[in-house]
């Protein structure tokens, strides 16, 4: 360092030396190419595509940059797949129900049974909406206590709506 003797303390500070064989520089470090997945070549979808999937894509992109909790993600997935369900249940009740085989002198036929197991779904649902709701309105934060809370209501309102709205599509033919 005798060259640099003339300099400014600041100047003769190791972090500002000049970038010669004096300082060993690394190389910037690649990040993996996340395009390329087991020797094949994804494309990326574009809007060219489909409209479909240009509306798709533009939802899911927006959906990135909400800031939402880990626990809010997931209670918004099973109150999704719980309102799914319940319509489809309601749908299969009022046009699938009826075209199903029943076969003389049974008192059930193969469309209650599938019935029964859609009920049982949507309980073991409830179940778990329930639990996770519970768990995250007691250790999550303000907008999973939120969300957990309208998931609770969400299942109320579904569970007491049920029973008056299956009897209507039944009759609705």
């Amino acid at each position: 360092m005798k060259g640099l003797s003339n300099l400014s303390a600041a100047a003769r500070s190791p972090f500002n030396l000049p970038r010669s064989g004096l300082v060993q520089q690394t190389a910037p470090r690649r990040r993996p190419n996340l395009r390329s997945f087991c020797g094949f070549r994804c494309t990326q979808f574009t809007t060219k595509s489909s409209p479909a999937w240009a509306l798709v894509s533009r939802a899911l992109g927006s959906l990135k940059y909400m800031n939402l909790a880990r626990g809010s993600k997931s209670l918004i997935v099973l109150a999704v797949l719980s309102v799914g369900l319940f319509v489809f249940m309601l749908y299969f009740r009022a046009e699938i129900y009826g075209e199903l085989y029943i076969a003389p002198d049974e008192p059930y036929g193969i469309s209650d049974i599938i019935e029964f197991l859609l009920g049982c779904v949507f309980i073991v649902l409830s179940a778990v909406s329930g639990i996770v709701a519970l768990v995250l309105f007691f250790r999550g934060a303000n907008q999973s206590k939120i969300l957990a809370s309208g998931l609770i209501v969400l299942h109320a309102s579904m569970y007491l709506s049920f029973g008056p709205l299956h009897a209507l599509v039944a009759n609705c033919d």
